[in-house]
């Protein structure tokens, strides 16, 4: 391979390479490729939609399908879809039982394709309940098989067939909105169908790579920041690791050292050793005589064991012969020893209440001794309360006695304090009364404050607020509900009148046909319903003519109604379908079916409408459009009918002129009738309609009519604006009712809060002067208490105060004292209650013991009656006990003798442990003595290389340098894994800047990717489009279509659009307007060759549409089919299904097939037939 094929990594899940770009540049020559040789023979339709059992056989080239809407020409679309795996319901289905036929169990599709002279047949089944199943029969097959829907999908790919194609398999309506595609839309549409859509979602996908690797290499540039801000973090981390490690060494240095100045001790520990070892070399030998001598004792053991298991064997014997007779005896016993028990659990009972008896006799002997103890206690507290009372009264008989001299001064101060606190207490109260008085007032006045505020949206009720109020509004809504109802009946009258008038210019509209007026209802109906249609017609009549107002009574006369709202048809399926659409809709109208025969002129007369003689009525009717079916309708209906001013003049012209056709009046009297049309006939005048002399009076008639209305609406509009006035009043005054009587008594509240305030204030102002006038009697009395004090000694106050306070003292002591008296009652009490328990519990412990002695003289009393068969139990007992001794003794000695085995086997194994023990703390000595001989070995060599650098320290400094060295290194909390933090760090960042490298490269490689492939992308698009406008423009120009196309590309690669103008001459200058400038039919023909070209340009085997000739006049159509020949005769097969009978797509077809419906409900029905030219009968 070449290094221009070799693959370009772009993104990590997109590769492409040259090649591929290359094979994706398609140029002109893909118009010389070709389908695969494959033909859809035929289809059998079993109970499918509208078919019940139906073979379908197509042409290899040019097939078409015709038949009426709903006949069932799409259910052979959905069938060929179905069958080729399409899970597409189409937009009619819900789901797929509704392809089954009404009343089937299951629908069966198959379909025959011919590849390569081959035979291949596809089945696809579907059932009421179930998912659709699939059936292959391939050539070597003999019948069909059940396979996957992906086995389908594979042949299918790869005899290119695509059901989902959009440009292979074209629905009804696709086709017709083609041409009102937006800029997007069309591009998409023509990109899909060229197959460039996946070099251009490869294109965008490369793009949103290239963004996503810009994207990756910032967060690698972010990442790198990142350790490069840790790395400078460890820096100074390393730095402490190097000063550690310095000192680690120096450590290593003296212990060394220390090493060397413990040589005289290593020696002395060598040589200790050694004589362990000694020791431990002499051991081992005794302890392996001592093995010799136990294997022996293990051997006398054994036989003398032997021995006693065969004597241990007869006594056991002789002992199961007694032990048989002692059971015997010992089940007698048992029913005693039954009972025994019993009254044994009886005595054990009663002991363990005699127990519990003692326990809580115990306890309150320690409650009772801790009582005692405590009220001893009591008393001494007591006692000595006692004696702090008596020294406090004693003190205050000396204190008494010390202040006997100045006691008229201090009843004199006490006095006028006591007057001091009175008054400051009234003052006191006076503030307190005050700040009531001060609240209160707050109080009344925020409630008055919020009255007011209630009024201040109520300033109607302010004006006028007397309690007579509420009388005189309820007066005033009296008079404002009469005016309420003069002015409704007044309001009423006048729409009255309006509706007649309005009725009166109906009655007039109806009476004349014009167009300025609405279309009657049906007629409506009908022309909403064709143009939803978008039939081909021209339509109602009277929308395309124009004549003067003076003979729209002729007119009328002539043409009358029907043929005034007649429909005129461009083609007979469309006349059919307006005849079944008027039925429908109830219509008075005609329809026409425009003929391809020229208009005959009318014979020449010479008009005189000074005489009265006016002309041909058709040709005083002007078709507004250029199209010759509306003239031809016209020249059809008014014939040679002569219009004249009156019936005196038609006649006298009659006479003169031997005139034989028809003649009619200004009036519409007609004087001849015409036989030809239904409505020639004599005018009859509705008596109950309003004659008029014309149009033009009957519009003056209904301007009048509107002037009145419009009088009317005004006057309307002010009584009406004067009502709601006048209710917007009645509103205001009904809601200012509502709360009349509220605001009537909420005044009545204000002017009460408002007295009550006003006198709160007056008693505040009262009290205020109070308090001003006691507290200057205060300070008077202050005063003179200031004065008085100053008369005493300083030492008799502070003696007063301690005097004041000796009663308060005695008081707290007593109340201590009468506590404490309290106390010792209740324990007095408490102890009486113990000692009563006490007394109880003796005495039930007493009543026990002398029943549980009375139990156990019964008990042995009764023992009497079985002593001599426990006698013999018992000497049964003794012998089997001897037996048993006998027994044991020989177990004994054999077990003996096992143990004796054990402890020899335990000996032996225990001194061989000691001895492994030994060997091994041997070895351990052996090693310790190596490595303390090369220990000082090491010491010596060391020894002869410093013994001239310096003298040995004391080991106490060297170790206290030591101790230094470990302290200093401890402080360094680091280790060599910093150094590895570093390695990894300085890692990280080396790959971060290849995985940048690399990802540079894919960047670069991406963008010429990018570029390469968008500028491909672009060329071949570019080129497809020219070809196709070139194609478009060749047939448009082959068929004499007056324009030309122009396709330009637009926008960049993620918003592609596809503008198609239009370009023609005018004034031998070329213009350029949107395709939506020309007619629909003119943008099918673009939309068509275009789906025609793209087919061209990108060739499926098969290409079926749905009514593609739907908006294509002949002219057109012609076109179309020569190109879809011409298509057909290069290997590529058509079927066209459409509801028309277009002659041109007809003839060029090789096969016609046509569809019919037996009624609505009815299945469907499949006929073949030929084309015949028009020579042949």
């Amino acid at each position: 391979m070449s290094k221009s094929d070799e693959k370009t990594r772009i993104g990590p899940n997109l590769a492409i390479t040259s090649k591929e770009i290359r094979d994706q540049n398609i140029s002109s020559d893909i118009l010389q490729q070709r389908p695969p040789s494959v033909v859809v023979e035929k289809i059998l339709l079993q109970n499918f939609l509208s078919f019940e059992n139906e073979e379908v056989v197509f042409d290899p080239n040019f097939t078409i399908i015709i038949g009426p809407n709903g006949a069932g020409k799409s259910s052979i679309y959905q069938a060929l879809k179905f069958a080729l795996g399409s899970n597409d319901y189409d937009g009619r289905y819900n789901k797929w039982s509704d392809f089954i036929h009404t009343g089937a169990e299951k629908a069966v599709v198959q379909i025959h394709i011919k590849w390569n002279q081959e035979e291949f047949l596809i089945q696809r089944v579907v059932n009421q309940h179930g998912a659709p199943k699939f059936f292959l029969k391939k050539p070597n097959d003999k019948k069909l098989k059940n396979v996957l829907g992906h086995k389908i999908q594979e042949f299918l790919k790869k005899i290119q067939i695509d059901p989902n194609n959009i440009f292979s398999f074209m629905s009804q309506g696709s086709i017709d909105s083609l041409k009102d595609f937006k800029e997007e839309r069309l591009c998409y549409f023509v990109e899909k169908g060229l197959g460039l859509n996946v070099t251009r979602e490869q294109i965008i996908e490369i793009k949103r790579d290239i963004c996503r690797l810009n994207k990756e290499e910032q967060t690698l540039l972010a990442e790198r920041e990142n350790m490069a801000y840790k790395l400078a973090e460890l820096q100074p981390l390393i730095e402490q690791l190097k000063h550690k490690k310095v000192l680690t060494s120096k450590l290593e240095e003296v212990q060394f050292e220390l090493i060397l100045s413990q040589k005289v001790d290593i020696e002395n520990k060598i040589r200790d050793l050694q004589h362990k070892k000694l020791l431990f070399l002499e051991k081992v030998r005794s302890y392996e005589l001592k093995i010799v001598e136990i294997e022996h004792q293990l051997s006398q053991k054994e036989q003398e064991k032997q021995k006693n298991s065969m004597k241990y064997k007869d006594l056991i014997e002789k002992r199961t012969q007694l032990q048989e007779r002692y059971d015997q005896i010992n089940n007698q016993i048992k029913e005693w020893t039954v009972e025994k028990n019993q009254l044994a659990l009886q005595i054990q009972k009663w002991e363990q209440e005699i127990v519990d008896l003692d326990k809580d006799l115990k306890q309150i002997n320690s409650e009772l001794s801790f009582q005692t103890t405590k009220q001893i206690t009591i008393q001494d507290q007591i006692a000595n309360i006692k004696i702090k009372i008596k020294d406090i009264d004693e003190k205050q008989r000396k204190l008494e006695e010390d202040m006997q001299s100045y006691r008229s001064s201090l009843i004199k101060l006490e006095s006028e304090q006591e007057i001091a606190s009175i008054l400051h207490s009234q003052i006191e109260e006076y503030r307190s009364n005050y700040k009531t008085l001060e609240q209160e007032i707050m109080k009344k006045i925020a409630e008055i404050e919020k009255i007011k505020r209630n009024f201040r949206q109520y300033q109607w009720f302010l004006k006028n607020p007397t309690p007579n109020l509420p009388s005189l509004m309820r007066q005033e809504k009296k008079n404002i509900e009469k005016r309420l109802e003069e002015l409704q009946n007044v309001l009423k009258d006048l729409q009255n009148q309006y509706e007649e008038k309005t009725h009166k210019i109906d009655k007039i509209k109806s009476s004349i046909i014009d167009k300025s007026f609405p279309k009657p209802r049906a007629i409506k109906s009908l022309l909403d319903e064709v143009q939803e249609r978008k039939l081909n017609c021209l339509g109602p009549l009277i929308d395309y003519i124009t004549y003067d107002d003076i003979y729209r009574s002729a007119v009328e006369s002539i043409f009358g109604f029907s043929v005034l709202f007649s429909f005129i048809a461009k083609d007979r399926e469309t006349f059919h379908l307006l005849t079944q659409l008027v039925k429908k809709h109830g219509a008075q109208c005609k329809i026409y079916k425009e003929r391809h025969n020229t208009i005959n002129p009318l014979p020449s007369i010479t008009p005189d409408p000074s005489s009265g003689i006016f002309g041909y009525l058709a040709e005083k009717i002007q078709p507004i459009n250029a199209d010759q079916a509306i003239k031809k309708v016209i020249y059809t209906v008014a014939n040679k009918t002569l219009v004249v001013k009156d019936q005196l003049i038609g006649e006298q012209y009659i006479e003169r002129y031997h005139w034989n056709f028809w003649v009619v009046t200004l009036d519409g009297d007609q004087i001849r009738p015409k036989k030809l049309v239904l409505e020639a006939r004599p005018r009859i005048y509705n008596s109950n309609r309003p004659k008029f002399h014309s149009v033009a009076h009957a519009k003056q008639e209904i301007d009048k009519l509107i002037a009145e209305m419009e009088q009317n609406r005004e006057l309307f509009s002010q009584r009406e604006l004067i009502l709601k006035k006048t209710r917007r009043r009645l509103v205001i005054l009904e809601d200012r009712l509502r709360d009349v009587d509220r605001l009537v008594a909420d005044y009545k509240l204000l002017e009460i809060k408002t007295t009550l305030k006003n006198k709160a204030v007056k008693d505040k102002t009262e009290l205020y002067e109070k308090i001003k006038a006691q507290e200057q009697s205060l300070q008077k009395k202050e005063h003179l208490i200031s004065s008085i004090k100053k008369t005493l000694p300083d030492s008799l106050m502070e003696q007063k105060n301690i005097l004041d306070q000796i009663p308060q003292e005695k008081e707290q002591l007593m109340e201590t004292l009468e506590e404490y008296r309290d106390t010792l009652k209740n324990l007095q009490k408490s102890c009486e209650t113990s000692k009563l328990r006490k007394i109880q519990l003796e005495t039930r412990i007493e009543d026990l013991i002398s029943q549980k002695t009375q139990l156990q003289t019964d008990l042995q009393s009764k023992d009497s009656n079985f002593y001599q068969l426990f006698q013999q139990s018992m000497q049964l007992k003794k012998e089997i006990q001897q037996q048993k001794n006998q027994e044991t003794n020989i177990k004994h000695d054999l077990a003996q003798i096992e143990e004796d085995i054990k402890d020899l086997y335990r000996n032996k194994q225990e001194i061989a442990t000691k001895k492994e023990k030994i060997q091994h703390q041997s070895s351990i000595i052996n090693q310790e003595i190596t490595e303390n001989e090369e220990k000082l070995n090491q010491i010596q060599r060391s020894l002869q290389k410093v013994e001239k650098l310096s003298i040995p320290r004391p080991i106490e400094e060297i170790e206290a340098e030591i101790e230094y060295l470990n302290h200093q290194i401890s402080l360094f909390h680091v280790d060599d894994s910093i150094l590895l933090e570093k390695e990894n760090l300085e890692s990280i960042l080396d790959r971060i800047s290849e995985k940048r490298q690399s990802l540079q490269h894919e960047i670069e490689a991406a963008k010429k990717s990018h570029n390469k492939l968008e500028s491909i992308f672009k060329t071949s698009f570019s080129e497809k489009i020219r070809i196709l406008q070139d194609l478009t423009n060749e047939k448009l120009n082959h068929i004499k279509q007056n324009f030309s196309i122009n396709i330009k590309l637009k926008g960049d690669i993620e918003s592609l659009r596809l503008s198609v103008t239009t370009t023609t001459n005018l004034n031998e200058k070329p213009v350029s307007f949107p395709l939506h400038a020309v007619s629909g039919g003119q943008r099918s023909l673009v939309g068509i060759c275009l789906i025609l070209y793209l087919t061209h340009l990108n060739p499926s085997p098969l290409n079926i549409y749905d009514e593609m000739d739907m908006f294509l006049d002949e002219k057109n159509a012609e076109a179309i089919a020569k190109l879809v020949n011409t298509q057909a005769q290069n290997g590529i097969q058509f079927i066209l299904l459409m509801p028309s009978k277009n002659v041109a797509l007809l003839k060029s077809a090789n096969q016609v097939i046509g569809v019919s419906r037996n009624g609505k409900f009815g299945p469907s029905s499949v006929h073949y037939s030929r084309i015949f030219s028009p020579n042949v009968g």
